[in-house]
């Protein structure tokens, strides 16, 4: 018996072992080099402790522009050529409609509450066809006067830093403006969220974002890494574990929201409020909508035609999705700014010149001045350059094999991940110059003619960030407004060069600066 447990365990172990050692093979047969992977973690021992974007950006110096790396056992295709990239994002979008697959996302075709960001063909098409008219610049114009009360509500914080003369980390405070922003202009939100110590989301947002993630905090997302094939069996047991415990941020933050809709669904006709994303997605709810799917198929967006219904499970995926992303995100680049503004008060003064022209005088700031700030624009590009929002999700999985770009010498095999070092292309000295380490706005505003996949911090192609231009608005008006009242210095506490942590996204660890009021108004 003995004997024969043991020749069992001997034959299982040899099995595993070829098993894994095949798998992790997938690059070698394809001639792409890359850092040797583990035999069962692949490549992500070496994310510890280290930004990915980061670290996909130093494996780019040593490897080159297109080289292959292990998420556990899947492996991920990694490119800073430009040409690939615009094959990938643009020019062959119909065969790389899906986003990269994460540990424990369940499957983007069967989720009832798949978002725009997670779903994929036709799918996606429907639900994106839907949300596009709410970022309409018509929809944009109604919703500046509700990012403005945010903004206000800010600056009354800022007032009482400034007066305390005292250095202070402002990224956490850029937190609660933009969850404010967010919860008013998607749920109708009408109190102060920024001073409430019960915010409903504040704290549900930062916990899915910590600044320090370990990979070994949630163990099913480890076995989903390592064992992508049971991933169900890890999404499962992850299900149990919410319903017992509760304590997943994302289900519980998916519940509160759920609450607030069916509230909405039942109010009153006659109710004003202002214009907000439920009520946009109400109009277009149908509990009999198909979601239809091209699972691992070529997408013909110029033959589809779609449904233009809601689920409502999708519409809470929606605003969970715009809450998300549009706190995160945003808060992450206003941070940048004031950083980069603090440490370049030279360029700190060329804005302030600019919004004290276009805005003088002003006490509400029109969608027509927000579009003459040229210059506030140029220095938001900017930022984002030199550090890309969420460089971790600009990837793309190959649906159906195809053809990319001159560097690779056969086709991109269905089913592997894609994914864009950011980092790398933005900080190319190539194509920035010499001085592409520096803070320079002007850049932005050279005839100089770049490729166009030379800046893409919110994507590229039909699935380019639905908020652009939603988020350069709040940027610019809290921009505006802190500008017209403050001079943003740096202090001892400042950490030059900046810090950088995170994961999904890169964020600074701290923005100390210190406010100091306009002399010369």
């Amino acid at each position: 018996m003995l004997t024969t447990i043991i020749a069992a365990i001997v034959l299982l172990s040899i099995i595993f072992y070829q098993y894994f050692r095949k798998r992790n093979s997938f690059f070698d047969s394809l001639n792409v080099k890359g850092p040797t992977p583990a035999l069962l973690f692949g490549n992500l021992g070496e994310f510890w402790g280290v930004p990915i974007g980061l670290k996909i950006q130093q494996w780019t110096q040593k490897y080159g522009k297109v080289y292959g790396y292990y998420e556990g056992g899947t492996p991920v295709l990694v490119t800073s050529d430009l040409d690939i990239l615009h094959d990938v994002f643009v020019k062959q979008f119909d065969s790389f409609h899906g986003r990269k697959l994460f540990p424990l996302q369940p499957n983007p075709d069967d989720d009832i509450m798949a978002s725009i960001f997670m779903s994929r063909g036709m799918r996606w098409k429907r639900l994106r066809t839907i949300a596009n008219p709410v970022f309409s610049v018509a929809n944009l114009k109604r919703l500046l006067p509700t990012c403005e009360v945010s903004v206000d509500n800010f600056m009354e914080i800022m007032d009482e830093r400034c007066q305390l003369g005292k250095p202070f980390d402002i990224h956490p405070y850029y937190q609660q403006l933009t969850c404010d922003v967010i919860a008013r202009v998607a749920f109708g939100e009408e109190r102060d969220l920024q001073r409430d110590p019960n915010n409903p989301y504040i704290e549900l947002c930062r916990e899915l974002f910590p600044p320090n993630p370990k990979l070994s905090k949630n163990i099913w997302n480890i076995f989903a890494m390592i064992l992508p094939e049971l991933r169900f069996l890890a999404q499962g047991a992850q299900d149990l574990q919410h319903k017992v415990t509760g304590a997943n941020a994302w289900f519980v933050l998916t519940d509160k929201i759920t609450k607030i809709v069916d509230e909405r669904r039942l109010e009153k006709d006659g109710v004003e409020r202002n214009i907000d994303f439920i009520q946009l997605f109400l109009e277009a709810e149908s509990e009999d909508a198909k979601s239809t799917t091209n699972e691992n198929k070529k997408l013909e967006l110029s033959n589809m035609k779609v449904t233009k219904k809601l689920t409502t499970q999708e519409i809470v995926g929606q605003l969970t999705l715009f809450l998300v992303a549009g706190y995160d995100t945003t808060s992450n680049s206003l941070s940048y700014i004031t950083y980069e503004l603090a440490t370049h008060p030279e360029i700190q003064e060329k804005l302030r010149a600019e919004i004290d022209e276009v805005c003088s005088g002003s006490a509400e700031i029109t969608y027509e001045q927000v579009s003459k700030l040229k210059y506030a624009e140029q220095v938001i590009k900017e930022t984002l350059r030199l550090y890309p929002l969420a460089s971790l999700v600009q990837a793309r999985l190959c649906m159906s094999s195809m053809e990319a770009g001159d560097k690779l010498k056969q086709p991109i095999p269905q089913g592997l991940t894609v994914a864009a070092d950011v980092w790398s292309v933005h900080r190319d000295k190539t194509i920035w110059g010499d001085d592409a380490d520096q803070f320079r706005p002007e850049r932005f505003d050279e005839e100089v003619q770049r490729h166009p996949m030379a800046w893409f911090p919110f994507g590229a192609g039909p699935r380019i960030c639905i908020g652009l231009r939603f988020t350069i608005i709040e940027q610019k008006i809290a921009l505006t407004r802190m500008l017209q009242r403050f001079v943003i210095k740096k202090c001892a506490e400042t950490l030059v060069p900046l810090r950088l942590c995170g994961a999904a996204t890169v964020c600074p660890e701290s923005v100390d600066i210190v406010l100091e009021p306009r002399n010369d108004i």
